[in-house]
């Protein structure tokens, strides 16, 4: 049984477009929540500035004549259905005073309910700077490492001890923090989901090295995590074993990079369509890799400019990964690495915080400063 908010007897919990639907597990005891009900709400902008700026926008990617029919148009529009329209969304917000009117919408339409491939169109990647020679010989010391300083920004979010997001002395919403780690997003019918896993009760990471998921425990029974020293030696071993066992000619987590309908048939047929031993054992095999803290993904190849790398984090072959998990940590054969988000749910400002926490204890390493091989 989970001992945080909003879990209960529960393992996981499922979540759709709407915040709001989750706001149980945002306890303004927790110093990360305590400022949500300070945040702003969100305005309806008044409907002569909403047809001021559209015009703008428009203006550079229309003709004259276009430009002509398009401001007819938007007259109509202040003159017949948009004043009515307005009036709908201004009630909109009154009937949502504690979440913005417009998000719900927003998860719905942008991400959840979008049906083509989540590669380019929904996924986005961060790419990480580049440390001194030494710090990067080892890809899988550097994933270690990085990974030893995730896992102490997820302590403080799993525990709400995290600071608030400010913007100056003006609170920030931090409701997407929940669904940062132990979470996957799932294939549904006509629309997806978001599924997050009790994080005191999953304590594994999923690694991809090859094409083969392995995973293993980076906390302790106490919630304590393992040493740098014990992540890089279990990674190593995972780099070993894939390696031994050559790339599996049926890489599992492609399946994810398809369109959302066919992914979801693929899913069942994995789950629901073979022996019942195998539906079984495929069914315990995804839920491990869904339920992990973050994926890890070593890969065999190793770009160099900004641009090969950009690109094998963008989309690359598809492959050596799971594209629905919320955090993709990505490290190459030379030490260069990134990371890849799913985009429902958590947008880049609650992402580009964890990134830069860890790269900035990175860089403060003292062995890191000093040039050393292998550094703590």
């Amino acid at each position: 049984m989970s001992k945080l908010p909003g879990y209960g007897q529960a393992r996981f919990r499922d979540h759709g477009p709407n915040y709001e639907d989750s706001s149980d597990m945002e306890p303004a005891s927790l110093p990360l929540f305590a400022k949500q009900s300070e945040v702003p709400r969100l305005p309806v902008p008044p409907l002569d500035h909403t047809m001021e700026v559209f015009l703008r926008s428009a203006r550079p990617h229309a003709s004259d004549s276009e430009w002509e029919e398009l401001q007819r148009k938007v007259r109509d529009f202040v003159k017949g259905a948009g004043p009515e329209l307005q009036k709908r969304l201004e009630q909109r917000k009154a009937e949502l005073p504690n979440t913005s009117w417009f998000i719900k919408d927003w998860n719905d339409l942008a991400y959840l309910s979008y049906r083509d491939s989540v590669v380019w169109n929904v996924s986005y990647y961060l790419q990480f700077q580049d440390e001194l020679a030494d710090a990067m010989r080892s890809p899988t010391r550097r994933a270690a490492r990085f990974l030893a300083h995730a896992l102490t920004f997820r302590h403080e979010v799993v525990n709400g001890t995290l600071a608030p997001d400010m913007n100056k002395d003006k609170p920030m919403s931090n409701t997407q923090y929940k669904y940062m780690f132990n979470a996957c997003r799932m294939p549904g019918e006509g629309m997806d989901f978001v599924r997050t896993y009790a994080p005191d009760l999953h304590r594994h990471i999923a690694v991809v090295r090859k094409n083969r998921f392995f995973t293993f425990d980076v906390l302790d029974e106490a919630g304590n995590p393992l040493s740098v020293d014990a992540i890089h030696a279990q990674l190593d071993r995972v780099v070993r074993e894939a390696d031994r066992l050559g790339s599996d000619p049926h890489p599992v987590g492609v399946l994810t990079s398809d369109d959302r309908d066919v992914w979801l048939a693929g899913r069942r047929l994995l789950t629901e369509s073979l022996t019942p031993d195998q539906c079984r054992q495929n069914k315990l095999a995804l839920e491990r890799i869904e339920s992990s803290i973050l994926a890890v993904c070593l890969d065999d190849s190793a770009p160099t400019t900004r641009e090969e790398i950009g690109r094998a984090l963008l989309n690359g072959d598809g492959r050596n990964r799971f594209w629905d998990k919320s955090i993709q940590l990505v490290f190459f054969d030379n030490g260069r690495g990134g990371y890849i988000g799913e985009h429902a749910m958590m947008d880049g400002t609650t992402t580009t915080r964890m990134v830069n926490f860890c790269l900035d204890r990175l860089f403060e390493d003292d062995a890191v400063r000093a040039g050393a091989t292998y550094p703590a």
